[in-house]
């Protein structure tokens, strides 16, 4: 074979040099035992591996994770401040306040009957908050006019009463009132 280097011609000779092989990229069991390699290491509970120098921990999997899960007594005490601050919300009132703030700020929709009266309710408590609560057995148009109601609360007290005592229910009479309401509840 006349283009075949056998090392034997006259000139550089031929010396193969070895080249390592690359780890396989999957884990294959081995058999042989002579061979020596690293020793493995105990798993701890969880499927981990002990914490090497760097403090990078694997799981089982193989993965690196730097993220350690809270001991028992850091999740009990963590719980314990948590509902230390929940009754401590709950007995100052705070609860109540921020459910209130909620619940005049933002109306979910239902149905018209259910959202025309809700509206007022809403308007009803700003004014009751800001000038003076409606008292037992005062008309809605004697205290309207008892506290000085602007026009937009008149008008929504009356498209109660038509919902209320006039029977007539209707989707673009609910969406006024919601309008209403929230006009007047922003701007207090």
């Amino acid at each position: 074979m006349p283009n075949v280097d056998t090392g034997q011609t006259g000139g550089e000779e031929f010396s193969p040099t070895p080249t390592p092989t690359p780890p396989p990229l999957t884990e294959t069991p081995q058999n042989n035992t002579t061979e020596t390699g690293p020793t493995p290491t105990p798993l701890q509970p969880g499927g981990r591996t002990p914490s090497g120098p760097s403090g990078i921990t694997t799981d089982s999997g193989g993965f690196a994770s730097d993220i350690d899960l809270p001991s028992r007594e850091e999740t009990t005490l963590g719980l314990v401040a948590l509902l230390g601050v929940a009754a401590g919300a709950r007995r100052s009132g705070l609860s109540e306040r921020l459910y209130r703030a909620v619940w005049v700020r933002y109306q979910r929709r239902v149905d018209p009957e259910t959202d025309i009266e809700r509206a007022f309710q809403r308007v009803l408590y700003v004014l009751g908050r800001e000038e003076r609560p409606r008292r037992d057995g005062e008309t809605v148009r004697a205290y309207l006019d008892a506290v000085d109601a602007d026009p937009r609360i008149r008008r929504l007290a009356r498209l109660r009463e038509r919902t209320r005592y006039g029977g007539v229910v209707d989707e673009t009479i609910a969406d006024e009132a919601v309008e209403l309401a929230d006009e007047v509840v922003s701007e207090r």
